[in-house]
This record gives structure tokens, C-alpha cells and sequence, in this order.
């Protein structure tokens, strides 16, 4: 996009039209000397040069003319949309009279010269889109609807191979559960409610997330997504169905406490299968750590211990070095 006033084609209409009527009227004496003077070689070469000069201010002319005829047009084109930033080429080209040919041809033409910046055409030219704005939510929203297909046609892809069927529709149903949460959360004002059902998208989140990097860890996660989890929407559901009530009769009342002690079960629960996927990773470290620790101490080689201070969900276990006095040791 060029920068700076657009062109108006203004300058080429009055240097062509001054130009082309003074080298009109001087190409037409010098014509006229050479033919009726004998001295023609004279007056030939300058009768070529006026009439160039003609021909190249003749050119700027329309080319001026031009500009205005197509900043005319774009005009009318731009009031045709009133509040509108989207239009129909079709209907662009009903409520102005230009033949959708012709638009296009216009569009294309001005933002090749830099004559109009407002108006674009999408990938179909199909639609007419005002306003750089405008053009560039378009192509944004272009671009995320690319990654979405490439994100089907892998989703497809893995669910045709046997191999990763099973984790995508892991991962299908838990993103459609969370999206069901987040739902219930929103509609839900109460800030206790909100907070467990943050909670527990959090908690189904992470397993989600975990899951798919270590697919080995489904099976431990069946029940998940087979009863509890299902079990615990409907729950939700129904908390949400109570919420709509104009009068809340006691019973209602007090289902929708029972409902909200369950969600801190649920969120416990849940809790701890997220530990429990990570079980057997920490225990190898710890392990690890104990046979490296034996080694370094048999050997003789550091007077240093790796001591597991911490494993929890939410970092990396931490190693804490406890300096040991060798000294002492070696005196013994």
C-alpha cells in the first residue's frame, strides 16, 4: 500500500490539456509552413517533435480523465456500503449500475495506482469488503479457518489410524466436557459455584493436556471420561436447570447444596487421579536419585546428597543438595 494522498489525476488533466492544445495548434502551423514552404527540411524534424509532444500530453490527458472517471466510480461505490463494511459484488453492482466486470476491474485498477485503499476484493471476488479494518478481520479470520482445516484433516488423519483413534476421542470428548463447563460456569453467577467449576475445568484440563502427551496413561483415565466425568455434567446440568427457577422450593434448595458439596468431592477426586498419573514418574526419580546417591557415596566421589524435598502436580520435583562433612567421615 503506497503512502500519502492518493492520486487525483488532476495534474495530468491541466498539463494535458495545456499541453496538448499548445502543441496542437504549433504541430498544426509547422505542418502547415512545411507544406507550403520549399524549405521543408527545415521544418519537418521540428513537425515531428511538436507532434510527440502532442501525442505524449494527449496521453496524460486521458490518462487524467481516466483517474477522475475511476475516482468517480469509486466513490459511488463507497456510498453504496453506508454503514456496511461487507457487501455482495452482485448486489454492489444492482445498486450502483456497474457490471460486476467492471468492478472488479475497478478495484484491482485503483489499488494498483494507488488511487483508492478502501475498498478490497476477497479470494472468490465474490464480495467487496470497505475498509482496511474490515480487509484485515478477513484475513485473519481466513488465516484461522486454514489452521482450523489443517487441524480437521489431522484430527481425521488419527482417527483412521487404529493406533491413535482412541487418544483423539479422548481428547474430543474431554474438550467437548470442558467447553460444557465453561458454559455452565458462565451462565451460573454465583462466585462459590463459579469457583469449583473453575476448579474442576482446571483439574480436567491438565489431564487432558497430560493424556495427550503420554498417551500410555488412557487406560488410567477410562472411568474418567466413561462415568464420573459424564456423571458429574449432568449434575451440573441440573444445577443449572435449578438456577432458572423463579421460586426455589426447599427440596430444590437443597439438592443444589448437595450438588455443590459433590463438586468438592468431584474436584478432590479428580485431584488426586491427576496425582496419581505422575505416581510412577516421581517414583523413578526417586530412585534414581537414591541409586545415584549410594553410587556417589560407595565411590567416594562427592561429599554431596541429592535429597527429593517435593513432587507435586504443578512443577518439577526439586533436588536439594545437603553438603556432607567428609572431613569428619575420613578422620573416622
Amino acid at each position: 500500500m503506497k503512502k500519502g494522498s492518493p492520486p487525483t489525476g488532476i495534474l495530468e488533466i491541466v498539463f494535458g490539456a495545456l499541453g496538448t492544445a499548445f502543441f496542437g495548434i504549433a504541430s498544426t502551423g509547422l505542418l502547415i509552413s512545411w507544406m507550403i514552404s520549399s524549405h521543408f527540411v527545415v521544418f519537418l524534424p521540428l513537425t515531428a517533435v511538436f507532434t510527440g509532444l502532442f501525442g505524449i500530453s494527449a496521453f496524460f490527458l486521458g490518462k487524467g480523465i481516466g483517474k477522475r472517471t475511476l475516482l468517480s466510480r469509486m466513490g459511488k461505490y463507497n456510498a453504496a456500503f453506508g454503514a456496511s463494511t461487507v457487501m455482495p459484488i452482485e448486489r454492489l453492482s444492482a445498486v450502483t449500475g456497474q457490471s460486476p466486470g467492471t468492478i472488479k476491474k475497478d478495484i484491482k485498477k485503483a489499488a494498483k495506482i494507488g488511487l483508492h485503499f478502501t475498498l478490497y476484493l476477497d479470494d472468490a471476488k465474490t464480495t467487496v469488503i470497505k475498509g482496511e479494518a474490515a480487509y484485515r478481520e478477513y484475513l485473519s479470520a481466513k488465516k484461522h479457518m486454514a489452521q482450523q482445516q489443517r487441524e480437521q484433516a489431522e484430527r481425521e488423519r488419527r482417527m483412521a489410524d487404529p493406533a491413535t483413534a482412541s487418544i483423539e476421542t479422548f481428547k474430543a470428548e474431554g474438550y467437548d466436557s470442558l467447553a460444557k463447563i465453561r458454559a455452565a460456569n458462565i451462565a451460573l453467577p454465583g462466585e462459590e459455584i463459579s469457583a469449583k467449576l473453575e476448579k474442576l475445568e482446571r483439574t480436567v484440563m491438565n489431564i487432558v493436556n497430560y493424556v495427550d502427551a503420554y498417551p500410555e496413561k488412557l487406560g488410567e483415565t477410562r472411568k474418567l471420561m466413561a462415568y464420573h466425568l459424564p456423571t458429574t455434567l449432568k449434575l451440573v446440568e441440573k444445577y443449572c436447570e435449578y438456577e432458572q427457577l423463579q421460586i426455589v422450593p426447599e427440596n430444590v434448595a437443597s439438592a443444589k447444596k448437595d450438588i455443590e458439596s459433590t463438586l468438592d468431592i468431584v474436584n478432590e477426586a479428580f485431584s488426586n487421579l491427576y496425582n496419581d498419573l505422575f505416581s510412577e514418574d516421581t517414583l523413578d526419580i526417586s530412585t534414581d536419585i537414591d541409586v545415584l546417591n549410594q553410587m556417589l557415596e560407595k565411590e567416594g566421589l562427592t561429599g554431596i546428597k541429592f535429597d527429593v524435598s517435593d513432587f507435586s502436580e504443578s512443577k518439577e520435583p526439586e533436588l536439594v543438595f545437603v553438603k556432607t562433612d567428609t572431613k569428619e567421615k575420613t578422620n573416622e
